[in-house]
């Protein structure tokens, strides 16, 4: 499996052959009165800016490597200070960045309006990365602005309003700017993060505790992957072998107790493997969990094929379930399990939505065959309880547990 820090550099590396290989190509069109110089800027402006979607294809959680996304700005960053300092005659790259960046081939723009530009994705790269802050502030820039000015050049000679500003130019401004910020703000902004962000700060007192500690989840689970780093708890996954092969008849109505069982099983297994030294316990911290769906005191995990998560989601239809996901946090030889239960209302559903929904192949490795996150929220008509239990981890219940479990420690 390719590494954070691989792909990250990956990513920076074909996004600045981007920008070089664009620069390039405007220049050759525009050598050949293929293009005009103004067509030339305002694609590179544009273009440039729309390349700050490719914040989307960077892993968020390899620390610092997310930041590598800055490193074709600071490359042309560098690029655009030292063309547009030099008093020496044009020649080779040189000319190349003053006849697509510039109006006039003139040194000084370049450190106006496109190291402006650049700047300005640094800012949004790093301070603002992936926030709607970021989001609305190139989006506005790019789109906004980029056609502003084509728009208000070619109709707007007639409409001035101030100076050098006209109606067409500011309403394309205006409108362009918005649709463009909804746009970047989907694709970059990951909402449910911002939702998370109030857990995140209950974990602030325990920050300078949490970073002598080494974290590891015993799950592969990907919804409990994301929301713990949503919260920005740096931890690192280890796999349980633990078969799961509880007897959930010897539980009979304790699916509580099945599940909380279950999770620590997974901590036990990763524990034993990890064979720590007596002085290693102290600063790991082991969290394993297990969600399982009850009705009617019948218990439903993860469907092994199709035709099981049909008759669970038919089951499911126009009923009340439970969603009880157990806890089990090990931190040498102290343990604290915990669980928590949410009811989740199905609406009435018909057997050719079932059907479809099971094709998308989204409840497969899911207790209860649905994901509340994605395409099964539309089968959900009401929840009463904690969501995030329901996406797979409580995550309100197990921040109150790990401040419990580490208030010792809280100087």
């Amino acid at each position: 499996m390719i590494s954070t820090l691989t792909q990250n550099i990956v990513i920076s590396l074909i996004v600045t052959g981007i920008t070089f290989s664009v620069v390039f190509l405007l220049n050759y069109l525009h050598k050949r009165n293929a293009i005009t110089n103004e067509v030339s800027r305002k694609v590179t402006h544009i273009g440039a800016g729309t390349l700050y979607l490719a914040l989307y294809f960077y892993d968020d959680h390899g620390h610092l490597s997310k930041y590598l996304n800055i490193f074709p700005n600071v490359l042309w960053t560098g690029i655009l200070l030292w063309i547009g300092q030099r008093r020496s005659p044009d020649h080779g790259q040189s000319r190349v960045v003053l006849d697509v960046m510039t109006r006039m081939r003139d040194r000084n723009e370049l450190l106006r309006g496109p190291l402006f530009f650049n700047f300005t994705m640094i800012i949004c790269g790093t301070i603002f990365y992936k926030t709607v802050l970021g989001s609305i502030i190139m989006g506005t820039l790019t789109w906004g602005d980029g056609l502003a000015a084509v728009i208000g050049v070619r109709y707007g000679n007639q409409r001035k309003i101030y100076k050098n500003k006209s109606l067409d130019g500011s309403l394309t401004f205006l409108i362009a700017g918005i649709l463009a910020s909804i746009i970047y703000t989907s694709i970059l902004v990951n909402f449910q993060s911002v939702a998370l962000f109030k857990f995140s700060v209950m974990l602030q007192p325990l920050k300078h505790i949490l970073q002598t500690k080494r974290i590891i989840l015993a799950s592969g689970s990907p919804q409990r992957k994301d929301l713990l780093r949503a919260i920005s708890l740096n931890f690192e996954i280890i796999v349980s072998d633990f078969a799961e092969d509880l007897d959930p008849s010897l539980y009979k109505e304790n699916l509580s107790q099945y599940v909380i069982d279950t999770a620590e099983h997974k901590c036990r297994h990763v524990y034993n493997e990890l064979k720590l030294h007596e002085n290693e316990k102290k600063n790991v911290i082991i969290i394993g969990a297990d969600t399982m769906c009850s009705l009617d005191n019948v218990v439903y995990g993860k469907p092994v094929d199709g035709d099981d998560a049909f008759r669970m989601l038919k089951t499911f239809s126009n009923n009340t379930h439970q969603v009880c996901t157990g806890v089990c946090l090990l931190h040498g030889d102290t343990k604290r399990t915990f669980f928590e239960t949410t009811d989740v209302t199905f609406g009435d559903i018909d057997n050719e939505t079932i059907r479809a929904y099971v094709e998308t192949g989204e409840p497969m490795n899911k207790a209860g065959a649905y994901g509340i996150q994605s395409l099964g929220a539309t089968l959900v008509k009401k929840i009463n309880g904690d969501y995030f239990n329901v996406v797979g981890f409580p995550i309100h219940h197990f921040c109150t547990q790990l401040k419990a479990l580490l208030n010792s420690e809280i100087k």
